[in-house]
């Protein structure tokens, strides 16, 4: 974070954060932040319809110059005299809406070139989150059985496996309750 806060001096930039909503309920949270001041709470509490239906409709905003002017009804944008904006849409999956949030209160030069760069990173974090939840969908189906929702054979013989060794390590005893379900597999 200490590097990112460096680098966003370098280029005149004045915050970078990457913030959730929960599309069920609305609830704003701040996943990261690197801002060399309070922003991302300040966005949070703010409200920025356009700027959020706009990066979800286009994928990004970019603004150059006066954003805070081309958006006034932006409370954030006019609070801080946001001059350039960027944002990107983050988001992975239909639950959450996530976006990193990128600008500053003066023009910059070299502007599409660090325009490029932070579209990288919102690539990148949108990749680390597919990637998990992709893991995380394929930790779930090695664990569960698809139809009944059940831990399956294999996870519980892990389990019970690991629970032996680590009683033998301890020196503790361990009991074992035994369920047999005639014809479960008509059933199932």
């Amino acid at each position: 974070a200490d590097g990112l806060q460096k680098m966003l001096k370098w280029i005149g930039l004045d915050f970078c954060f990457i913030t959730r909503k929960k599309l069920r309920n609305n609830q704003q949270s701040i996943v990261w932040d690197c801002s060399l001041n309070n922003y991302a709470e300040y966005y949070i509490a703010s409200t920025h319809e356009f700027v959020s239906s706009k990066t979800k409709s286009e994928g990004g905003i970019s603004l150059v110059n006066d954003a805070n002017k081309a958006i006034p009804a932006d409370e954030f944008l006019n609070f801080y005299s946001v001059s350039c904006l960027m944002t990107f849409d983050c988001s992975v999956g239909n639950e959450f809406e996530d976006i990193l949030v990128v600008g500053g209160q003066r023009g910059i030069q070299k502007w599409n070139s660090y325009k490029l760069l932070f579209s990288q990173l919102a690539t990148h974090y949108k990749q680390a989150k597919a990637f998990k939840a992709l893991q995380q969908s394929h930790e779930s189906e090695s664990r569960y059985d698809v139809l009944t929702e059940l831990l399956n054979r294999r996870y519980i013989v892990k389990t019970i496996e690991s629970s032996i060794e680590k009683n033998i390590k301890s020196n503790t005893r361990l009991a074992l309750l035994f369920i047999d379900l005639d014809r479960f597999k008509v059933i199932n």
